[in-house]
Protein backbone atom coordinates (compact mmCIF):
# COMPACT_ATOMS: atom_id res chain seq x y z
CA UNK A 1 0.00 0.00 0.00
CA UNK A 2 1.00 3.65 -0.72
CA UNK A 3 0.93 6.52 1.82
CA UNK A 4 2.77 9.67 0.31
CA UNK A 5 6.78 8.67 -0.35
CA UNK A 6 5.99 4.95 1.54
CA UNK A 7 4.92 1.89 0.21
CA UNK A 8 4.01 -0.24 3.30
CA UNK A 9 3.24 -3.95 3.46
CA UNK A 10 -0.23 -3.93 5.39
CA UNK A 11 -1.39 -8.01 6.45
CA UNK A 12 -4.96 -8.00 7.07
CA UNK A 13 -6.23 -10.73 9.20
CA UNK A 14 -7.36 -11.59 12.48
CA UNK A 15 -3.82 -10.77 14.40
CA UNK A 16 -4.19 -7.22 12.47
CA UNK A 17 -8.19 -7.12 13.79
CA UNK A 18 -6.40 -7.92 17.22
CA UNK A 19 -3.39 -5.75 17.34
CA UNK A 20 -5.85 -2.81 16.28
CA UNK A 21 -8.23 -3.70 19.33
CA UNK A 22 -5.24 -3.70 21.69
CA UNK A 23 -4.34 -0.12 20.26
CA UNK A 24 -7.65 1.17 20.56
CA UNK A 25 -8.24 -0.30 23.68
CA UNK A 26 -11.69 -2.13 22.42
CA UNK A 27 -13.39 -5.37 21.75
CA UNK A 28 -13.74 -7.26 18.62
CA UNK A 29 -17.76 -5.98 18.91
CA UNK A 30 -16.63 -2.31 18.69
CA UNK A 31 -15.21 -2.37 15.60
CA UNK A 32 -18.83 -1.82 13.98
CA UNK A 33 -19.03 1.14 15.45
CA UNK A 34 -16.02 2.63 15.11
CA UNK A 35 -16.29 1.93 11.53
CA UNK A 36 -19.50 3.33 11.06
CA UNK A 37 -18.87 6.12 13.37
CA UNK A 38 -15.79 7.23 11.82
CA UNK A 39 -14.10 6.17 8.93
CA UNK A 40 -11.08 8.53 8.96
CA UNK A 41 -10.05 7.46 11.91
CA UNK A 42 -11.16 3.95 11.20
CA UNK A 43 -9.33 2.72 7.76
CA UNK A 44 -5.88 4.47 8.79
CA UNK A 45 -6.31 2.42 12.58
CA UNK A 46 -6.65 -0.57 10.37
CA UNK A 47 -4.30 -0.09 7.63
CA UNK A 48 -1.17 0.81 10.74
CA UNK A 49 -2.48 -2.42 12.63
CA UNK A 50 -1.77 -4.54 9.27
CA UNK A 51 0.80 -2.89 9.06
CA UNK A 52 2.20 -3.56 12.18
CA UNK A 53 1.39 -7.12 11.94
CA UNK A 54 2.98 -7.63 8.72
CA UNK A 55 6.21 -6.28 10.20
CA UNK A 56 5.87 -9.15 13.35
CA UNK A 57 4.71 -11.77 11.07
CA UNK A 58 8.04 -11.21 8.81
CA UNK A 59 10.02 -10.48 11.78
CA UNK A 60 10.97 -7.41 11.18
CA UNK A 61 10.70 -4.24 13.78
CA UNK A 62 8.39 -1.04 12.01
CA UNK A 63 10.58 2.20 10.73
CA UNK A 64 10.93 4.20 13.31
CA UNK A 65 10.61 7.47 10.89
CA UNK A 66 6.80 6.94 10.50
CA UNK A 67 4.71 7.13 13.33
CA UNK A 68 1.07 6.79 12.72
CA UNK A 69 -0.13 10.27 13.04
CA UNK A 70 2.25 11.17 10.00
CA UNK A 71 0.92 7.61 8.41
CA UNK A 72 -2.64 8.98 9.05
CA UNK A 73 -1.95 12.38 7.28
CA UNK A 74 0.00 11.25 4.29
CA UNK A 75 -2.75 8.51 3.42
CA UNK A 76 -5.60 11.02 4.21
CA UNK A 77 -4.18 13.97 1.48
CA UNK A 78 -4.89 11.38 -0.86
CA UNK A 79 -8.50 12.02 -1.75
CA UNK A 80 -9.71 8.91 -3.09
CA UNK A 81 -7.47 6.92 -0.53
CA UNK A 82 -10.40 6.55 1.96
CA UNK A 83 -12.41 4.94 -0.67
CA UNK A 84 -9.99 2.81 -1.88
CA UNK A 85 -9.23 1.03 1.35
CA UNK A 86 -12.22 1.53 2.66
CA UNK A 87 -13.10 -1.42 -0.22
CA UNK A 88 -10.41 -3.19 0.42
CA UNK A 89 -11.02 -3.48 4.18
CA UNK A 90 -14.47 -4.31 3.75
CA UNK A 91 -13.63 -6.99 0.92
CA UNK A 92 -10.80 -8.20 3.61
CA UNK A 93 -13.09 -8.78 6.28
CA UNK A 94 -15.18 -10.73 4.68
CA UNK A 95 -18.04 -8.16 3.91
CA UNK A 96 -17.90 -8.01 -0.15
CA UNK A 97 -17.84 -5.05 -2.15
CA UNK A 98 -21.20 -3.25 -2.09
CA UNK A 99 -22.27 -5.60 0.98
CA UNK A 100 -23.23 -4.20 4.55
CA UNK A 101 -19.72 -2.22 4.79
CA UNK A 102 -20.98 -0.14 1.37
CA UNK A 103 -23.27 2.03 3.22
CA UNK A 104 -20.97 2.71 6.49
Amino acid sequence: MKAGEYTLEALLNMNAMRILCQDHNMTLADLDVMASSNALEFVPAVLWAGIKNAAAYHGKDMSQDLSFERFAALLLADPDAITNYAEAISESMGFGGEGEAGGK
